[in-house]
């Protein structure tokens, strides 16, 4: 399965961001699990360099969208069920570009060279549609023969079956790639994205420190069901906190992400007990750890990280608290790689 994040499709920008404060966010979002990352027009421009090739799909809402595969190569583009016939037509599509100066087109053969292996996921906005209508809709695009994944954003209803079912229907009615993005306006996104887990769909679209629209990705890690027989939440707490970090020198808008690591973790730390110990420890045993050698590197590791990254005090403070509730060995490629063997 393969996990999406499209909180850079969704966030306003800071006058202070820099190439450098979004290309360590997107760092983080994969250190935390995430598979793909999703990008748009405003936010590609800060990938100056960097290969979008692999791991990048990019977010295409209109014709003039598109101008940015000329710039950059992607294996995914996403484009709404509006756009479905110029997926389908892109090697012939003309289209003009608006500028102060002048307006500049694009013939066939310029798109053609941009897009030809482009593999595009249809998205489709389902809240206002049935299931019985999104199967029906799924089946156009699958006839168009372009589609290489289809989403559907919707907020699905988690307490019934209909959902499950659906996911059943689609599989058996169509061998396209199935993407769900659970929208979480009715607060049931989580339940939703572990019902589309344990139904093992192809992906899930989620975003990082989403307010109230999508489903956030820290708590879709944090509250992951124990029986999906996976725990991911001890692995990937750092990490989470270092892209909540990260996203206050990218975006000014509200840090949910933030918000959400310190609600969850403050109700779990009186859990935490040290099974290996009768009486629990103040912190969990840090695994392999040699006090007296390893304690000064950890140590000098972390302020090291701190220190290399513009984080407020605040912050520095909360990532430290994960970081000490955490085990150390996680910390070989995360914190300053000359303390530690990898």
């Amino acid at each position: 399965m393969n996990i999406t994040d499209n909180s850079l499709c969704n966030m306003d920008f800071s006058d202070k961001a820099t190439a450098k404060n979004v290309q360590d966010y997107i760092l983080s979002l994969f250190e935390s699990g995430i598979d793909s990352v999703e990008i748009d027009y405003k936010s590609v421009q800060f990938l100056k360099n960097i290969d979008t090739s692999r791991k990048f799909i990019y977010r295409a809402e209109c014709i003039p969208d598109l101008i940015a595969v000329k710039q950059k190569e992607f294996e995914y583009v996403t484009v709404p069920v509006s756009m479905l016939a110029i997926a389908q037509k892109l090697r012939g599509i003309r289209y003009e570009e608006k500028s102060d100066t002048k307006r500049k087109k694009y013939n066939d053969t310029e798109i053609t060279e941009s897009v030809r292996r482009i593999k595009y996921i249809i998205e489709v906005d389902g809240d206002n549609r049935t299931y019985d209508e999104l199967l029906k809709l799924c089946k156009i695009i699958d006839e168009a023969n372009c589609a290489s994944a289809i989403r559907i954003v919707k907020n699905f209803d988690s307490l019934s079956t209909e959902f499950s079912d659906f996911i059943d229907r689609y599989y058996d009615s169509f061998n396209i790639p199935l993407d769900i993005c659970p929208l979480n306006s009715d607060l049931n996104g989580i339940d939703s994205a572990y019902e589309a887990f344990a139904k093992d769909v192809n992906m899930i679209t989620l975003s990082f420190g989403s307010p109230y629209l999508y489903t956030p990705y820290e708590l879709f890690v944090l509250y992951f069901p124990k029986t999906l027989g996976l725990s991911p939440a001890m692995i990937f707490t750092p990490y989470l906190y270092t892209a909540a970090a990260r996203y206050n020198a990218v975006s000014d808008s509200l840090n949910c992400g933030l918000k959400n690591l310190n609600d969850v973790i403050d109700s779990s730390k009186k859990n935490t007990v040290n099974v290996d110990i009768i009486k629990p420890p103040s912190t969990p045993r840090r695994i392999a750890v040699s006090k007296q050698k390893n304690e000064k590197k950890y140590t000098n590791a972390q302020n090291s990280f701190f220190n290399s990254n513009d984080f407020d005090s605040e912050i520095c403070s909360d990532l430290s608290e994960a970081l000490d509730n955490t085990d150390i060995s996680l910390y070989n490629r995360f914190l300053c790689k000359d303390d530690f063997e990898n």
